[in-house]
């Protein structure tokens, strides 16, 4: 009888904790996922002109008023609208060297943003450079590439993760390589 009622509880247990993940993935994503070719054909020009080697895997189409509300996007980065159904299309794309990408569009085909991961990339001599005089004797175990594009202006963050024996370290770099902190 007690492992009935455990079984019991654990199965309540369960329900609620996938009820509760259902919830949160319900109040994060307000979006439907689309077939490309349901994109309009100028989201569709733009992506080719500005991602001409990435690979589509991914379309979501979602309202203006959800995507600021999630993404916190001003007023200045997108035109100013008022129609509650204009869509927003978060593309999810990847390249040929295995970086991931998600870049937002509106309905005109006018990039928002979009925000590539590179893993284990080619540094900048600069960080290579910062690594080797500051932290003698380190390895790199990996670094990450973070970058950010916009219509005005490109930013990348450099990460990279560094060991010396059982001394870890993670360095941040800007977008010029100049080193912004570590953090252990």
């Amino acid at each position: 009888m007690k492992a009935l009622n455990l079984s019991f509880v654990l199965l309540a247990f369960l329900f609620c904790s996938l009820s509760t993940q259902a919830q949160d993935q319900e109040v994060v994503v307000d979006a439907q996922k689309i077939n490309s070719k349901s994109m309009p054909k100028s989201v569709q020009d733009s992506l080719k002109k500005n991602f001409p080697h990435m690979t589509l895997k991914q379309v979501l189409k979602m309202p203006l008023k959800t995507y600021k509300a999630n993404w916190n996007v001003s007023e200045d980065n997108v035109a100013a609208l008022s129609s509650d159904d204009y869509s927003m299309y978060v593309l999810n794309i990847t390249g040929k060297n295995g970086g991931n990408m998600e870049a937002t569009y509106d309905q005109n085909g006018q990039l928002v943003e979009a925000k590539e991961v590179l893993v284990n990339s080619r540094l900048p001599r600069s960080v290579s450079t910062y690594i080797v005089q500051t932290y003698k004797g380190y390895l790199i175990d990996s670094d990450k590439i973070k970058k950010t594009i916009r219509p005005d202006k490109t930013e990348q963050r450099f990460e990279v993760a560094i060991h010396k024996g059982s001394d870890k370290k993670r360095l941040f770099f800007d977008n010029d390589g100049k080193f912004i902190k570590e953090k252990e």
